[in-house]
């Protein structure tokens, strides 16, 4: 059966995931980190949208988008995820897919939770245990939001973010407290709960975005 097409709304905003076909690492060195932001680079140039958080993790990737015109997100991600996979089997000499399937994507309810998507897509290295502060990951948007690296050749400053404060110091201590602070997880998370998997989710399955996963478990979109 030819797959059911996905159902993107122009102007919405929606966190996306791909993961390593069997959990398998998609980045070895420095090197596969850098090639695959010179092709989102390039895949965004090709097909617009709004990129505004982003991480990538040994195994599998985040990103916080929105949607610009309905058709060029799915083929962005198409071009990314597949000249990605091409150049790492070519440079490693593989077989067989790289991606555990289709990249994921759940659509956020409100402008309001664009902050705190971004915190749980930033803070994937510290609950990995990879980095014990966000600071300290080079291969997430952390760093441009909090002044750090400075300007991004693809990525855009989120309205949830641009709304704490007037100038790029306020917004910068803001977002720390943010993402330090985790006061009003609980309260997010009911919020996230209310959003859904863009795709064909199992008949009877109540679609739920975990924030703050327990101690040694995986950060992952799950059905409860």
């Amino acid at each position: 059966m030819p797959r059911q097409r996905r159902n993107v709304l122009e102007g919405m905003f929606y966190h996306l995931m791909a993961r390593g076909n069997n959990r398998q690492k998609i980045f070895q060195e420095d090197l596969d980190y850098e090639k695959f932001l010179a092709l989102l680079k390039w895949a965004k140039k090709k097909n617009p949208f709004h990129l505004y958080h982003y991480v990538l993790m040994p195994n599998h990737v985040h990103f916080l988008a929105q949607v610009q015109k309905a058709e060029d997100l799915g083929k962005a991600m198409q071009r990314l995820l597949q000249g990605y996979s091409d150049y790492f089997r070519g440079k490693n000499s593989l077989v067989g897919h790289l991606w555990q399937g289709r990249y994921k994507s759940v659509l956020l309810p409100t402008e309001r939770s664009l902050l705190f998507c971004g915190r749980y897509i930033e803070l994937n290295p510290v609950r990995a245990a990879i980095v014990k502060k966000p600071e300290d990951y080079s291969w997430s948007s952390y760093g441009f939001y909090t002044g750090k690296r400075g300007q991004s050749p693809f990525l855009e400053e989120s309205p949830g973010y641009l709304s704490l404060g007037n100038s790029a110091q306020e917004r910068a201590y803001f977002y720390k407290e943010i993402v330090y602070g985790g006061e009003r997880e609980q309260e997010i998370r009911e919020e996230m709960g209310l959003e859904r998997r863009i795709g064909r989710p199992k008949k009877g399955t109540v679609p739920f975005f975990e924030i703050s996963p327990k101690k040694g478990t995986v950060p992952f979109f799950s059905y409860q």
